[in-house]
């Protein structure tokens, strides 16, 4: 098969460890936009303009071509692209390189669009006319969808969309990559007293440093567990990402509240698999918004590939993708997050139980060449006909 994967702005490492074994056996174009950053070498770039971010550097140019188009994920050139290819996989209904490529199959420059569905909030961005007409014409006219969680699949079939043309496939990660360390230290056989950093329950928390991402209610319960002099000697947090919030997380974590109990990291995602190595319990604090959740955390993919015992809100998708592997708060509730952190902090058998749960889900659930086979059946069943 000839497969093209547009994917713009969007294209990323976490998400082609699903389809990079693809181009093994078959023809994988990886459609990114010029600002994209990408390690691998494995399948055929090609790299366009997305008119979006070029636009958007002008003064009111992101307010214009919304105001146009709906969405600015317009890929510069893309018939020419994937012209002859068997089928194109997008992303969402509502960008604007779904719409593109339904019109390139009108045309028949492709056989088939599929496209992958995160969103789960369903009619998302109908406010805006040329959006929601856009995504009007990609939900009839393409030939699969692909969502990768049952609340993705459920957001579309009460947009409209004919169930016979949803399939659920959940992302997963490279296994070889995402894997346990090879040996589980003892803590608490150690003198509190006597621990340094390496040695202390690492809490983790990785993501964009945003307020929907929870980080300072994560703050506010570790803030209360060093109020206990005997807890506050067991644990380190660990927090790795970047974005507008850092500096206000920063002070949260000084001015004594929190004294040397937690470091700030920006890492390579080529690195992630080591840091998730280096810690205990992994904390994703998420709450939604009105116009985000939760869709699809491919972080909890990766700790629980790692084996981390996992704490998560109750945010979108999230109790879907960790099942009874994780323990769940409710989004915002810190006192909550602080209760499950005590028990993971001072119960290892608790804490070596949850971490085992979390493997034995990754290795059912996780594995990204079991995902690639899946998808490549779904793809090879859409363009027999077309063949």
């Amino acid at each position: 098969m000839r497969i093209a994967l547009v994917r713009g702005p969007s294209l990323n490492d976490w998400e082609l460890q699903n389809w990079l074994p693809l181009a093994k056996r078959h023809q994988l174009l990886l459609v990114g936009s010029t600002s994209t950053k990408l390690f691998t070498s494995e399948a055929t770039l090609a790299w366009s303009i997305c008119v979006g971010e070029l636009i958007s550097k002008i003064p009111l140019g992101y307010f214009l071509i919304t105001s146009l188009f709906g969405d600015p994920r317009m890929i510069w050139n893309l018939e020419s692209l994937i012209k002859g290819y068997d089928v194109a996989v997008t992303a969402e209904t509502r960008s604007y390189y779904s719409l593109q490529a339904i019109r390139a199959k009108q045309k028949g420059f492709i056989g088939k669009v599929a496209v992958t569905v995160w969103e789960n909030i369903p009619f998302l961005g109908d406010g805006h006319p040329r959006t929601r007409r856009s995504k009007e014409i990609v939900k009839e006219e393409a030939d699969l969808f692909l969502a990768v969680t049952h609340q993705a699949k459920k957001a579309l079939i009460k947009e409209g969309v004919n169930p016979k043309k949803v399939t659920v496939v959940p992302m997963g990660v490279d296994q070889s990559k995402f894997k346990v360390k090879s040996s589980l230290s003892t803590r608490n056989s150690l003198k509190a007293s006597k621990l340094k950093v390496k040695d202390k329950i690492n809490i983790l928390s990785v993501g964009r440093l945003v307020p929907e991402k929870g980080f300072d209610d994560l703050l506010r319960a570790c803030e209360i567990l060093a109020k206990d002099k005997s807890l506050k000697e067991w644990f380190h947090l660990t927090i790795v990402g970047e974005g507008p919030q850092e500096e206000k997380l920063r002070e949260m974590a000084g001015y004594g509240r929190l004294p040397g109990l937690v470091s700030f990291k920006k890492v390579s995602y080529d690195q992630m698999p080591k840091v998730y190595r280096s810690a205990d319990i992994f904390v994703l604090a998420s709450k939604p918004t009105s116009t985000w959740q939760e869709q699809y955390g491919m972080v909890l993919a990766e700790v629980a590939s790692c084996g981390l015992a996992i704490v998560a809100s109750k945010s979108g998708s999230n109790v879907l993708v960790t099942e009874k592997a994780a323990v769940y708060f409710y989004p915002g509730n810190f006192r909550q997050l602080y209760f499950l952190l005590i028990k993971l902090i001072v119960d290892e058998k608790l804490r070596k139980k949850k971490r085992l749960e979390a493997k034995m889900l990754a290795v059912r659930k996780f594995n990204a060449n079991r995902v690639a086979e899946i998808l490549e059946s779904n793809l090879r069943d859409l363009v027999a006909n077309y063949l």
